[in-house]
């Protein structure tokens, strides 16, 4: 299972809408939420997405990252005044 919040949309925002427009994108089997405040529980602007991860998104994430070479600090001295 995959979980993304979306940022940035109107807290008056529709969770169907936001579903129809993810049917739109070929994500149809999406969970939307609204996350509310926990001490004033109005719904706030952010959107909680769960969706299956697919066969061509597992092997993406399995492949290792390849290392960075290393990086040196550069130790020059400086010169004496």
């Amino acid at each position: 299972m995959d979980q993304r919040v979306i940022r940035g949309l109107p807290r008056e925002m529709s969770v169907n809408d936001i579903k129809e427009d993810l049917v739109s994108q070929g994500i149809a089997d999406a969970v939307v939420q609204q996350l509310t405040s926990r001490t004033t529980k109005k719904p706030l602007p952010l959107f909680l997405v769960k969706t299956k991860l697919r066969e061509e998104e597992k092997v993406f994430r399995a492949q290792p990252v390849l290392p960075l070479p290393a990086v040196r600090a550069h130790t020059a001295e400086l010169p004496s005044r």
